[in-house]
């Protein structure tokens, strides 16, 4: 169960500076309104000169105790991986008068170019700033394995660009969890199928090897595959039976791999996708590996 002294006393240490401002801006946005939350933009006059846009994230049709203790549990979380280049910029917790967001809502920065699916499909980028916008994502995980906290749902929808592709952070942490329990999290939903891992359908533990396989997912999205997504095309069922013989959401017959860096990033996907999650590599070796891909693969500004 949340302990409610615990969470007040979050909200009171994390409530957003600017969150007079605000509840004073009539600049409300709709950004997205999904079965399970809404997401809202408000641009923050700071001064005439300098407009501040913000994200504020609330749950939708949830009780307020559950509401309240869902999101502290994303709140208390994020607060842990901030300040951090590769993960969302994280400003806070407040209430609005406006339905949803008259409970507690979540504040962070809000990135104009979207996430990274919108991004891609809007923009013919290169391979090359593929593959740097994919050293990012893994730059978040190391961080968020080194804090011994699991993601849970790493895929492209939940990684937002900045400056016009320059980086990329990992955002949304409604489906993270420490290890060790030892915070007291609640209970939360987890994963996106079909970019879960095996092991989440057949009885075994959630683990930091999970959100590996997600990578994978995130990279096949990426990387420029023809928009492909993880077992593309095929029904739920028919991706469970795929997913508990071992069968990778992807096969060489069915993604473009010309040129020398899709072949690379393809090679490290494989790795990603171990059926066994204890054979699958760290964060840490995925990244190392990325370094080291030669740079007359990668070229110099990469």
């Amino acid at each position: 169960m949340c302990d409610h002294n615990l969470v007040e006393e979050e909200l009171q240490r994390y409530t957003a500076t600017d969150f007079a401002a605000i509840e004073e801006s009539d600049s409300l946005f709709l950004e997205y309104a999904g079965p399970k939350t809404s997401i809202r933009t408000k641009y923050l006059n700071k001064d005439v000169k300098t407009p501040v846009a913000v994200a504020l994230k609330a749950l939708r049709d949830r009780e307020e105790e559950d509401h309240t203790q869902e999101l502290s549990n994303e709140l208390r979380i994020w607060r842990l991986l901030s300040p951090d280049p590769n993960i969302a910029y994280f400003l806070g917790a407040g209430e609005l008068d406006e339905w949803p967001f008259d409970k507690l809502s979540l504040v962070s920065r809000y990135y104009e170019c979207g996430n990274s699916n919108v991004f891609l499909e809007k923009n013919d980028i290169p391979d090359l700033q593929r593959v740097h916008l994919l050293k990012d994502v893994l730059k978040g995980i190391v961080h968020i394995h080194g804090k011994s906290i699991v993601h849970g749902d790493l895929k492209g929808a939940n990684i937002l660009i900045e400056n016009n592709g320059e980086r990329a952070k990992i955002s949304d942490f409604g489906s993270s969890l420490i290890e060790c329990k030892c915070q007291g999290l609640a209970e939360v939903d987890s994963g996106t199928f079909p970019w879960d891992a095996p092991e989440r359908f057949v009885g075994g533990k959630v683990t930091p090897k999970s959100d590996i396989w997600a990578f994978g997912c995130v990279s096949l999205e990426a990387s420029d595959f023809n928009g492909y997504t993880p077992y593309i095309s095929i029904s739920y069922v028919g991706v469970l039976n795929r997913m508990v013989k071992g069968d990778p959401p992807a096969t060489p017959n069915e993604v473009n791999l010309d040129g020398m860096v899709r072949a690379t990033v393809w090679s490290l996907m494989q790795d990603c996708w171990a059926f066994e999650p204890l054979k699958r590599p760290a964060a840490t070796d995925l990244l190392e590996k990325m370094e080291k891909i030669p740079t007359s693969v990668l070229g110099e500004n990469v």
